[in-house]
C-alpha cells in the first residue's frame, strides 16, 4: 500500500513537472497600454503595446478588440520574438475595412472608446483577444480586458 502511493506521488510530480516546464516554454503574450489617458493620445499614436514574455517566439500575431458591436482588428504581427515589444497598429485595417477608405482622420480608437464611455455611464470594459502561433505551430489564444473610465484613463488587466 505505501510503495503505490510513492509510485502515484512520483508519478504526478513527473506530470506536473512536464506540464510546468512545457507552459514555461511557450510565448506569454500581454497587451499594454503606452500612455494613461486616451485624450493625450495622437493621431497616429498607438495606445496599446504588445509584448511576449515568455521564452520562444510567437508568430501570425492578431489582437482584436470589441467595442459595442464592432470587432476591431489591429495589424497582423508576422513574429513576435521572446522579450520583444512593439506598438499596435491599425495602418492596414480597423474591423474588416480599410480606414482610408472610410476616410477616418482621427485616432479611431480614441473616437470609439469615447463614444462608448459616455453611453456606459461609468467604467467601460473591452474585451481583448490575442490569437497567435507558438514555435510548435499550436493556435494559441488568451484574453486581457481594456478598461476606460470617464476621464478616458485606462489600464489592461488579465481576464
Amino acid at each position: 500500500m505505501f510503495g503505490i502511493s510513492i509510485g502515484i506521488a512520483l508519478s504526478l510530480g513527473a506530470a506536473i513537472f512536464y506540464v510546468a516546464r512545457r507552459r514555461r516554454d511557450a510565448p506569454l503574450i500581454d497587451v499594454t497600454p503606452t500612455i494613461g489617458n486616451l485624450s493625450s493620445l495622437g493621431k497616429n499614436e498607438s495606445p496599446l503595446a504588445i509584448a511576449n514574455r515568455g521564452s520562444s517566439s510567437a508568430r501570425e500575431v492578431v489582437v482584436s478588440m470589441r467595442i459595442r458591436n464592432s470587432l476591431f482588428e489591429f495589424d497582423e504581427i508576422p513574429a513576435l520574438a521572446p522579450s520583444a515589444s512593439q506598438p499596435l497598429t491599425w495602418n492596414e485595417r480597423a474591423g474588416r475595412f480599410k480606414l482610408e477608405a472610410i476616410g477616418i482622420g482621427a485616432n479611431w480608437l480614441r473616437t470609439a472608446v469615447r463614444s462608448a464611455v459616455l453611453d456606459a455611464h461609468g467604467e467601460l470594459r473591452i474585451p481583448i483577444s490575442v490569437h497567435y502561433r507558438d514555435d510548435s505551430g499550436t493556435e494559441r489564444t488568451s484574453f486581457q480586458v481594456l478598461h476606460c473610465d470617464e476621464q478616458l484613463r485606462i489600464r489592461v488587466t488579465e481576464s
